[in-house]
């Protein structure tokens, strides 16, 4: 699965995201919020035989998507800690259930944890993960 489709997904269906992009390769002077993707973790289930030389794996990908947004930094500006919930939801509607193409099972929702608190900036880190299965014939 292409780290690209899942930014094309948020990209199209979180219109809340000022930028959508790729955690390890993005210009970090783009507007807030932005939402950056990256594959966090990738796990296997020990290989089975289901056939004449015939092995598979199932393989659980899962993907992190930073939130990033300014913090407010007064109580007038209190508007600005719904912004969060907005942006988590529009990534919560858009994305479990959705699939990558026919090989990946649909999306689910890992969870959420408040993963980096600056002076300006927040950073609020979702997973989502999807599974395949891999067959390889020896």
């Amino acid at each position: 699965m292409r780290t690209a489709d899942l930014i094309a997904r948020v990209a199209a269906q979180c219109p809340g995201f000022a930028a959508v992009d790729h955690a390890l390769t993005s210009n970090a002077e783009e507007a807030l919020p932005m939402a950056l993707i990256t594959p966090s973790k990738v796990e296997a289930l020990e290989d089975g035989l289901v056939g004449l030389g015939i092995h598979s794996q199932i393989v659980t990908q899962t993907f992190s998507i930073f939130v990033m947004l300014r913090r407010a930094q007064n109580s007038d500006l209190a508007s600005k800690a719904d912004d969060l919930d907005t942006l988590t939801g529009q990534l919560r509607a858009a994305l479990p259930g959705w699939q990558f193409d026919a090989d990946h099972g649909p999306m689910n929702f890992v969870g959420g944890t408040l993963d980096k608190f600056h002076t300006g900036v927040v950073c609020w880190r979702e997973d989502y993960s999807t599974e395949t299965e891999l067959r390889l014939t020896r």
